[in-house]
């Protein structure tokens, strides 16, 4: 079959014609994609920049709330006079400098601060006043570090003696503290996210929020006093107990650690920044923690998140042993049934009793064997009457 050259040219025609037509909607597909991926990228970059100037916002509301709860907590606040420049400042570092003179327990006389200590912490009321809370947190989170680490110098003696670690204000202490230093994380956390926006990283990864409620021992089962002193009790798991209690106390002694390693790291990473804005020599150190920021940082808040982990991992594996504990403890008798409820014969009741004294609800099985060993000890003196009945 012959084919006329027109043919064979608008052939050729509407494949070119084709062709074209598809490159240009693969073109125009691209654009719109490139269109499409850089409205999401803008989008991104608008809401980190938001959230981050909100968290900076509730960050530093947060800051001042809580340098103002801490030097009202103290009685820090009671010095401060806007009328005598001069005079309060002094009168203040005596009294903090002065020795305590206790009396029925209430401290009558001054905190025995030392003169430097003092006139930092005037110096941080003053700065409060003028809408500066850091020095009031920084002064908190020390506190917070020797009172965890059991260091007793005048510094913790003079707040000892403030009365904020008596029975009735410790626990509020130790959350205002708790708060203070989360806060002051959260702030060196706002600043590393900010420099990695301004490198092009608009994803917000580290955890910036409140601090978790600070339990104070309170016999509840999930304590760590308390698990240490089921440990101590006899039982077939009491030895492995102990060994995931002491556990436990080393890695929050290693959390608390590398928080303050954390810390004193931002402290230095700002330094060394401040030094390169003016043009000044820079030690090796400080080259290299400019340029190994945040991976250096990383490092250590993924070691803090490990320990975490491992803390929560531990602590569950100790509840479930303590369990067990008690459980063992019902089955070979340690733990008994009270004879009144015994003698009821109902199930609920019976399991409410074990309940009340070995703080695990048996099901069915368990109670079976608590009542053949109750019954069994009970079984004991009524065949010793019966053998004297018949002596008679």
């Amino acid at each position: 079959m012959a084919y006329e050259s027109g043919d064979v040219i608008r052939s050729v025609r509407a494949i070119l014609q084709e062709s074209r037509e598809s490159r240009e909607f693969d073109v125009a597909t691209a654009l719109q994609m490139m269109q499409i991926a850089s409205a999401q990228k803008a989008q991104k970059m608008q809401m980190a920049e938001s959230q981050l100037k909100r968290l900076e916002i509730t960050n530093l509301q947060m800051s001042h709330l809580q340098a103002n709860d801490f030097i009202t907590l103290t009685g820090l606040n009671r010095w401060y006079n806007p009328e005598d420049d001069e005079g309060w400042a002094s009168t203040m570092v005596d009294d903090l400098t002065d020795s305590p003179d206790m009396e029925d327990g209430v401290n009558t006389g001054g905190f025995g601060f030392n003169e430097h200590d003092a006139w930092r912490i005037a110096g941080a009321v003053q700065s409060f006043y003028l809408k500066e809370p850091g020095a009031i947190l920084e002064i908190a989170s020390e506190l917070s570090s020797k009172a965890d680490t059991g260091v007793q110098d005048s510094f913790v003696k003079g707040f000892y003696n403030t009365g904020i670690f008596s029975e009735t204000k410790r626990e509020i202490t130790y959350q205002q503290l708790a708060n203070i230093d989360k806060t002051i994380l959260n702030r060196d956390m706002i600043a590393q996210e900010s420099y990695e926006f301004g490198m092009g990283d608009f994803d917000i990864s580290r955890d910036i929020s409140m601090a978790e409620r600070v339990t104070m021992p309170t016999g509840d089962e999930k304590d760590d006093l308390t698990l240490a002193v089921n440990a101590a009790t006899q039982g077939a798991f009491s030895s492995e107990i102990q060994g995931l209690i002491n556990s436990i106390d080393t890695d929050k002694s290693t959390e608390l650690q590398l928080r303050n390693k954390l810390k004193n790291l931002s402290v230095e990473i700002s330094a060394a920044k401040a030094k390169n804005r003016v043009g000044l020599d820079l030690t090796p150190t400080q080259e290299s923690l400019l340029q190994d920021e945040f991976e250096a940082i990383g490092l250590v808040e993924d070691e803090i998140r490990d320990l975490n982990i491992s803390i929560q991992e531990k602590r569950g594996k100790a509840e479930e042993l303590v369990s067990l504990n008690r459980e063992e403890a019902i089955r070979t008798g340690q733990i008994e049934m009270a004879p009144s409820i015994t003698h009821f014969g109902i199930d609920p009741l019976q399991k409410a009793g074990l309940w009340l004294r070995s703080g695990v609800w048996p099901d069915d099985e368990l109670l079976k064997v608590a009542e053949e060993i109750a019954a069994e000890k009970l079984s004991g003196p009524w065949e010793q009457l019966k053998e004297a009945a018949k002596k008679l």
